[in-house]
């Protein structure tokens, strides 16, 4: 019996990543991934989250029963863009009194 995870390839992985990383830093401004970005993003704020979780989700691609079955590829771009998008909400419910 399987768990329904799935493994992606380190290098499809990290090429999904850089990918994004990039788009990322076209709309921001800055690479999410440096050594800054934490106290970049802890000092910018509530409309930050809000527009990053935005650009994670125009970003998070489509994958289930009713849509055709994803290549590699895509299946890396959806792992990265949920657990942003998950980490983004987990922040702004920081904002929101939440813990």
């Amino acid at each position: 019996m399987s768990d329904g995870s799935i493994t992606i390839p380190k290098e499809v992985h990290e090429r999904a990543l850089l990918n994004l990383g990039k788009e990322y830093e076209q709309t921001f401004g800055f690479d999410p991934l440096s050594e800054g970005a934490k106290e970049t993003k802890r000092l910018i704020g509530k409309k930050t989250y809000e527009r990053n979780l935005l650009f994670w989700k125009t970003r998070l691609p489509t994958v289930g029963a009713s849509s055709p079955p994803p290549d590699m590829e895509t299946i890396a771009r959806h792992a990265i863009c949920s657990n942003a998008i998950s980490n983004m909400e987990r922040e702004l419910k920081k904002y929101r009194g939440g813990k």
